[in-house]
């Protein structure tokens, strides 16, 4: 889709599908408020955790990037419009309640050892929420985390994770003199290039123009800039993401944009839990995910995360029992080091046929009406009625 027409697309949805989305934005605050943790529940100097992400980057070859799991305060867009339909993350953070600079700076102070000891040269800052949120984490705990990371030996690269909103010319120029040279990745997250797939049902509260607007910013001053996009979205058939994901990549490329494709995990205290409870939802089958890698027009600029976020999951994207971890080591330990579509796991015996025979399924349902249909399914249990 062209980008102009994008912004008429989109403004002709909002009218289209405002009251579905809003019996969605219901149900994610509904959620929200039963599962948001009580300031303090946890240690709030203590990061959540570490996890070393050897990797593919186009800019850079191959990196090896610690991912710091901050404790964040609390994802500002849970609070004020519930949070994206699939976000468990804020069960993870300070409920709220912003967390101290000093407190901040100390999880990053205990991430170096880390650094040191895995033989790390990239960084990755994921506060479960917006780096960029004075809100979430002050300006000058951004300033102190950034100055300290980029004084460790050997450092490449940062990577945040932001709202576009926050993304302005003043406050990405501030982080680019912090950092003296180190490049900077910014990733920030769209779901689909398609209005009436990102405004319908995601409930993450962002515009495609905007945010495409922002990302070309971000190139304009020289960052890298990475679209988050998830692979399969609540509501959509297995074949309905593929070709929605694959048109929105394919767009993205054109534009010079890198993708960070993040496989669907179904996380505790999410809209899409309740779906999945109520039988309305399966993980994504790996060998679609493996089916796009192979059809997007330039591998290298999609990095695919591993299954595994900062919080636990209830499931995970998977073919049979026979085959899947297998599988899923191949991708990440042959695939993900070379971007090389030679490289992809080949389709196998024990499962394919059943995964042909899913992803090729077509549905009679609109769209919108499945997202009606299933949101009356999972109302009643939480005290939202349509």
């Amino acid at each position: 889709m062209a980008y102009q027409a994008i912004i008429a697309v989109e403004s002709f949805m909002e009218s289209q599908t405002t009251d579905l989305a809003q019996r969605l934005s219901q149900c994610a605050h509904a959620v929200f408020e039963r599962h948001v943790p009580a300031p303090n529940t946890f240690e709030i100097d203590q990061p959540i955790g570490y996890e070393l992400r050897t990797r593919f980057d186009k800019d850079l070859g191959h990196v090896r990037r610690l991912v710091v799991y901050m404790r964040g305060t609390l994802c500002d867009w849970s609070r004020k419009g519930g949070g994206c339909v699939y976000c468990g993350f804020y069960r993870a953070t300070n409920g709220g309640v912003r967390i101290p600079d000093d407190a901040c700076l100390n999880q990053i102070n205990q991430a170096y050892q880390h650094y040191i000891d895995l033989g790390a040269d990239s960084v990755g800052i994921y506060n479960d929420g917006s780096f960029l949120n004075p809100a979430e984490l002050s300006e000058s705990a951004q300033h102190a985390i950034l100055e300290t990371v980029a004084s460790w030996p050997g450092i490449k690269s940062v990577t945040i994770e932001t709202r576009g909103s926050f993304v302005t010319r003043a406050a990405i120029e501030r982080c680019l003199r912090i950092l003296r040279g180190v490049r900077l990745e910014v990733c920030l997250g769209i779901d689909s290039l398609d209005p009436s797939i990102q405004g319908l049902v995601t409930n993450r509260g962002v515009r495609v123009d905007a945010t495409i607007r922002k990302l070309q910013l971000l190139k304009e001053l020289g960052c890298g800039a990475t679209a988050l996009m998830v692979y399969k979205l609540p509501f959509l058939t297995e074949s309905e993401t593929f070709d929605d994901l694959l048109g929105s990549i394919t767009r993205l490329t054109e534009l010079g944009i890198n993708v960070d494709l993040e496989a669907m995990t179904v996380q505790s205290g999410s809209v899409l839990e309740l779906l999945h409870q109520e039988g309305l939802y399966r993980p994504p089958w790996i060998w679609s995910i493996i089916e796009l890698l192979r059809a997007a027009p330039d591998p290298k600029s999609v990095y695919l995360s591993p299954f595994s976020y900062s919080v636990m999951t209830k499931d995970v994207p998977r073919n049979c029992q026979h085959c899947s971890e297998d599988v899923k080591r191949e991708l990440f330990d042959r695939y993900e080091l070379s971007r090389d579509a030679g490289d992809l796991p080949q389709l196998r015996d024990c499962c394919v046929a059943t995964w042909r025979e899913e992803f090729t399924r077509d549905c009679e349902t609109s769209l919108e009406a499945r997202v009606a249909q299933h949101l009356a399914r999972i109302e009643g249990r939480i005290g939202c009625r349509a």
